[in-house]
């Protein structure tokens, strides 16, 4: 194995010795002039892309996922009768700092589309309804999606 993982690294290495060496070797036979224009470019293009990221950062736009955007009216509606009326289908999280203490609880919706929370689902059956699973109000929701942040589900397909 470490046979193979020193072939690799070798590779790795003589290839990126190529291309650097080739882009060298092109950068040196421009005239001085181009080789000027080439780095200001370069250099201008970076701080031009830095200055874009701090803008962004210190800008108040709310990047925050919304659980508006999550729970749709389709999913709402009552689900087809193949599924239990015991299971819930998952949301996400929500967690964050309420006065100081630390939040955190996961969001499911049954087939009426009631919202339940729970701070700590069993590991199996984690999405039957159980008394664990406490209903909550779409204004206790609203109000919790103001002070926490909203983590949805990710599925294992692809990812953003």
């Amino acid at each position: 194995m470490e046979d193979l993982k020193d072939n690799t690294q070798r590779t790795i290495d003589a290839v990126l010795t190529r291309i650097i060496g080739k882009a060298n070797d092109w950068f040196n036979r421009q005239s001085l002039r181009r080789r000027k224009q080439i780095v200001i470019g370069g250099g201008g293009a970076i701080a031009l892309i830095s200055l874009i990221i701090l803008v962004r950062a210190f800008t108040d736009q709310d990047n925050r996922q919304h659980i508006d955007t999550t729970i749709s009216q389709p999913m709402l509606m009552p689900m087809p009768l193949t599924r239990s009326n015991e299971q819930l289908t998952p949301l996400g999280k929500m967690k964050g700092e309420i006065d100081g203490e630390f939040e955190a609880f996961y969001l499911a919706v049954d087939s009426a589309g009631t919202i339940y929370m729970n701070r700590e689902p069993p590991f199996e059956n984690a999405y039957e309804k159980s008394p664990d699973w406490k209903a909550i109000s779409r204004e206790k929701l609203k109000q919790y999606e103001q002070v926490l942040h909203f983590l949805p589900i990710r599925g294992k397909g692809a990812r953003r």
